[in-house]
């Protein structure tokens, strides 16, 4: 009898064990399905998030485009009105002989410093760079300007 009271007694305790791993295994299964189940949600999140990004940046670009195409055909209209007016361009010489008078000024002023870099030899060999490459800019920019004004000569 005490064998059998002690059998029982260790099979209870084996049948509780068992209950313990068991219910342990199973929240143990329930945190897995739940972390798959976060990573899902969180992945689905994530890429609704990138399709509405792409959307938002199309839909910004063609109102942005859109956009533009009215100013640029405001002002092609505006200026083309004006041309109707006073049959030929807008007269913009004097402003442009003043604008190549101030470049032609700061082009001359970056000269005499170039050639007092280049005289000087603990000038900075960086600035002597600087200063020739703004030089050539301004070089570039009253080019530009001079042919300008060669375009509204020959069309008066």
């Amino acid at each position: 009898m005490l064998s059998e009271i002690m059998n029982g007694k260790k099979r209870q305790s084996q049948e509780a064990h068992l209950e313990q791993l068991f219910a342990s295994r199973e929240r143990r299964e329930k945190r897995t399905v739940e972390v798959l189940y976060l990573a899902a949600v969180e992945d689905r999140v994530n890429e609704i998030t990138g399709r509405l990004r792409v959307e938002i940046a199309e839909e910004l670009r063609t109102a942005f485009n859109d956009e533009l195409e009215i100013r640029v055909a405001a002002i092609r209209s505006h200026y083309e009105a004006l041309l109707q007016q006073n049959g030929k361009m807008p007269d913009a010489t004097p402003e442009l002989l003043e604008e190549i008078a101030a470049t032609h000024a700061q082009l001359m002023q970056k000269e005499v410093e170039l050639a007092r870099g280049l005289s000087d030899e603990s000038f900075p060999y960086g600035n002597i760079l600087r200063l020739r490459s703004e030089c050539l800019q301004l070089e570039s920019y009253l080019r530009g300007l001079n042919y300008r004004v060669k375009i509204l000569q020959n069309q008066e």
